[in-house]
């Protein structure tokens, strides 16, 4: 049985506006999105208010290049952290690095 890569990640939004900070994980080039499994998952930090992130969402599309994308869905600037982390089906740790791109 090939081991399944998985990508999980919470956000937490640090500035107490009208603006939600949601992110979203897509699995990148190639993948396959046959089947049951989503290609795409997103997640939002509902209580900009606290200091707690979001729960933490899970996306199982194996090993490879996954887009993480952050907005918010009024004007303002928003501050905010997210926490994301590749493991193998047995919970160990992958190998993980990120290219940051920034547009506004």
């Amino acid at each position: 049985m090939p081991v399944r890569t998985t990508l999980s990640f919470s956000v937490r939004d640090f500035t107490a506006n009208s603006s939600r900070v949601v992110i979203l994980v897509q699995k990148g080039a190639g993948a396959d999105c046959s089947g049951d499994a989503p290609c795409a998952r997103n997640m939002a930090d509902n209580n900009d208010q606290d200091s707690k992130y979001s729960p933490t969402t899970l996306l199982k599309r194996g090993e490879g290049i996954y887009n993480l994308f952050v907005f918010h869905n009024a004007s303002g600037k928003d501050s905010y952290d997210v926490q994301y982390h590749c493991e193998d089906a047995l919970g160990g740790h992958t190998e993980t690095s990120i290219v940051t791109r920034q547009q506004q």
